[in-house]
């Protein structure tokens, strides 16, 4: 069936909050976390700083266009209209400004009843998905000045470090905090400034459908199925139009052509790494527009045959760095490779060991790869925002172009240095479920590796020695109390890589039959776990602690950190979540059917609260809010516990 009727056009964001919306039940939670907020927050600050006239694109939106009054159902795009609908919340009760503007933002977020003018009151982004969302925005969010009230500030605090609420709920929070975040270390923004570059600058492309059928068809064609021109497409056919020579041209588009083949998908993230080799700087924009504004108009590198020349020499760079050979580049570098491939959570490293290359070919290539990986992999643990991480990575670009040697770049220690302290305290905290767990676990194994051969990345699991939930009566529970594996189960030292998929049958036998049924001729091409499994017979305690001492100097010979010794106590510098576990392992830590259990059966018991909580390495207001959801108290107006 063909789509009968659908409208599109281009708004600025102050028409789009003109409209009333519903995240219908259907659609998937709100998701963005504080990465996702800062980058938004900072691309605009940035536009403003750089580009203050210009149009800001947002992207697109597809919704459901319903009869008379009634909200358009978003079937795409609520996650930046959540976001907008969420800043302008804060600035409304947080932003200092004066009453008209107050009333203006609140406009964006909710009309207050007018019974003369026979309007009711009406949230602008109505949720309809499940849970509670749609009452916790109308009782927490809504409200002008709500967001400047302490208890209600500290409850919004509280959630956004609770993975245990709602999906949604959760993640709004988390962005109201990202706001209070970016805008209190950004005290220089006019935020009069700031609003009204958002409103009136910032744009949305709109489509919609007069049927929910023809809606769902057209997101799926927009995602899915179309062909719609890439950046890759736009920057060639715009830079073939200054070849004068027709065979030149038909040259050009053929390796354009082959090189974008190679890649696939992955081309148009190619051209960002060559805009970052460029530039040296953020993206402050989208790709087009850099390569627009940034490069062309002002010269960097001129149209045609120099744009091209430039792209097809980053390609051979790409290769001999991404894709190496071992020949060339040797065993080291190429299984730093695979693994940063394989496992690594972001590709901003790429760009920079390109660059690297482009002007020092595989001369101390590994050696600058692994400082290089090393200072980057320490600020994602160590917490630092993306846009800091970033632009760490351009100053060593930017000391590699202005270095006369390799030498010049590895001895520069300033560009590759990092909180060696703090980053030797979180990784002897719980390591496990952290963005680059299986990335540092990896770098071990090569640590270990000693033949002339490629490691094996294909599947890589992080299992657990000590399993996660032992069997009650297993020789795990005989030799480890509650309180040590609450302790030591999520360390470094009671982790090893799997080259296959994990087994949780097999996972959670004990320790000799697990030996060799989970690990022999699964493990051949792991050396570190290799060697954990040969050198202990056993896995009690004095063993798990005993490499888990091993597994910190492995890491801090690996990172040449040479000035931290100590058992890494001192945890002031260290985040809140990160400080509560520092005291409560657990603390903030998702729930398993047997915690939950356990917990039940230590309440029922009249085991008292702070015993709970130390058994089970949970702060109390984990406990008691855990015991809450489970039906079985409710908490007085004086935090006193009251059987329910």
């Amino acid at each position: 069936m063909d789509i009968k009727h659908i409208d599109y056009g281009k708004l600025p964001i102050i028409e789009i909050f003109s409209d009333w919306y519903t995240v219908p039940s259907y659609q998937r939670h709100y998701v963005w976390d504080t990465d996702n907020v800062m980058d938004l927050l900072c691309d605009f600050k940035e536009a403003i700083d750089t580009h203050p006239n210009d149009e800001y694109f947002l992207g697109s939106y597809i919704y459901q266009s319903n009869e008379g009054e009634k909200n358009k159902d978003l079937l795409d795009g609520q996650q930046r209209i959540t976001t907008l609908f969420l800043i302008f919340a804060y600035l409304r009760d947080c932003g200092n400004l004066d009453e008209n503007m107050k009333q203006t933002l609140h406009g964006f977020v909710y009309q207050d009843e007018n019974k003369l003018a026979r309007k009711n009151a009406k949230v602008r982004l109505q949720y309809e998905i499940r849970g509670d969302v749609g009452d916790f925005i109308q009782e927490h969010i809504v409200g002008k000045g709500i967001l400047a009230d302490v208890g209600n500030w500290n409850i919004i605090c509280e959630i956004a470090k609770n993975r245990n609420e709602n999906v949604s709920i959760n993640h709004i929070c988390t962005t109201l905090v990202a706001c209070q975040r970016f805008f209190s270390e950004n005290t220089d923004i006019d935020i009069v400034e700031f609003l009204a570059y958002i409103l009136n600058n910032v744009v949305m492309i709109y489509v919609s459908a007069s049927t929910l059928e023809d809606a769902f068809r057209l997101f799926s064609i927009m995602n899915d199925r179309g062909l719609k021109l890439s950046n890759a497409d736009i920057l060639k056919s715009s830079n073939l139009e200054h070849i004068p020579e027709k065979s030149d041209k038909a040259m050009i588009a053929k390796r354009w052509e082959d090189i974008q083949e190679d890649m696939g998908d992955n081309f148009d993230r190619f051209l960002s790494y060559v805009r970052t080799m460029i530039l040296r700087t953020r993206p402050k924009t989208n790709l087009l527009d850099e390569f627009e504004k940034e490069i062309f108009q002002k010269g960097v590198i001129s149209r045609g045959k120099t744009f091209f020349d430039l792209v097809f020499r980053a390609y051979d760079y790409y290769c001999k760095t991404i894709e190496p050979d071992a020949k060339d580049t040797g065993y080291d570098y190429v299984n730093l490779v695979k693994v940063l491939k394989s496992t690594y959570p972001s590709t901003d490293w790429i760009p920079v060991v390109m660059f690297y290359y482009s002007r020092f070919k595989t001369e101390h290539l590994y050696d600058f790869a692994t400082k290089m990986i090393h200072k980057n992999l320490a600020d994602i643990i160590c917490g630092s925002m993306p846009t800091t991480r970033i632009e760490n990575l351009n100053k060593i670009i930017a000391a590699i172009k202005a270095s006369h040697s390799s030498d010049d770049v590895l001895n520069n220690h300033r560009l590759f240095y990092f909180d060696h302290k703090k980053f030797m305290s979180i990784v002897n905290m719980d390591i496990f479920g952290r963005k680059c767990t299986k990335t540092l676990l990896m770098l071990l194994e090569l640590k270990y590796q000693s033949d002339e051969r490629e490691i094996g990345t294909g599947i890589i699991t992080i299992e657990h020695i000590l399993p996660q939930n032992p069997k009650v009566g297993s020789e795990w529970t005989t030799n480890f109390s509650p309180e040590q594996r609450n302790v030591y189960t999520h360390k470094i030292g009671n982790l090893c890589i799997l080259t296959r998929k994990k087994n949780s049958m097999i996972s959670n036998l004990d320790y000799h039959d697990k030996k060799s049924r989970y690990f022999t001729g699964k493990i051949d091409t792991m050396p570190r776990t290799l060697h954990i499994i040969s050198t202990h017979g056993t896995w009690h305690l004095s063993d798990l602690e005993q490499n888990q001492r091993k597994s910190l100097e492995d890491i801090r010979e690996l990172f040449d950190i040479h000035d931290v010794f100590s058992d890494f106590d001192d945890v002031k510098d260290l985040s809140y979540i990160e400080k509560a576990r520092s005291n409560y392992s657990k603390a903030y830590k998702p729930w398993t059917k047997d915690e939950e259990a356990y917990l039940l059966r230590l309440y029922y018991n009249k085991t008292p609260i702070d015993d709970i909580c130390r058994m089970m390495e949970r702060n109390r207001g984990g406990i008691t809010s855990r015991l809450s959801k489970l039906g079985v108290l409710v908490l007085g107006d004086d935090n006193e516990i009251l059987d329910k």
